[in-house]
C-alpha cells in the first residue's frame, strides 16, 4: 500500500510540477514530454503490478484514468490527469505488446513532427 502511495505521488509529482513550473520558466517540450513517457510507463508497471497484466491496446491508456471491464484488482486512477495527448498535441501511442519491447508495451510520442516511425520520435525504448 505504502509502495503505491510513494509510486502515485512521484507519477503526479512528474506530471504536476512541471506544469506550474513552466507557466513561469520556458521549459524544453522535448524534456517534458520523456518526463511524460516515464510517468506514463511507471504507472503502466503498477497497473500491471495490481491486475497482472498490461492494459490492452483496445484499452489504451485510459485504463490508467478509468477502470477497464473485466478488472476487478483495479486500484487506480494510476495518474493524476487522463494521458491524452503530447506537449505538441499529438496522441500518445500506446501497443502491447510492444514492438520495440515485446515482453511488455511501447508508449511514445509522434515528437514535433507528429509522425510516428521518425528520428524525433520519444519512446519508452529510447530512454531505457
Amino acid at each position: 500500500m505504502y509502495k503505491c502511495l510513494a509510486l502515485a505521488a512521484c507519477i503526479t509529482a512528474a506530471i504536476v510540477i512541471p506544469r506550474f513550473t513552466a507557466r513561469r520558466v520556458p521549459y524544453n517540450a522535448v524534456t517534458r514530454t520523456r518526463q511524460d513517457v516515464i510517468a506514463v510507463s511507471a504507472a503502466l508497471e503498477t497497473f500491471k503490478s495490481d491486475n497482472g497484466r498490461f492494459p490492452m491496446s483496445s484499452e489504451g491508456l485510459a485504463a490508467l484514468s478509468v477502470a477497464p471491464p473485466r478488472c476487478p484488482s483495479w486500484d487506480g486512477a494510476y495518474v493524476a490527469k487522463a494521458v491524452v495527448a503530447d506537449l505538441w498535441g499529438h496522441p500518445f501511442i500506446y501497443r502491447v505488446p510492444g514492438i520495440h519491447n515485446p515482453q511488455s508495451f511501447d508508449v511514445s510520442s509522434a515528437g514535433p513532427d507528429g509522425k510516428a516511425g521518425t528520428s524525433d520520435d520519444i519512446g519508452n525504448w529510447i530512454l531505457n
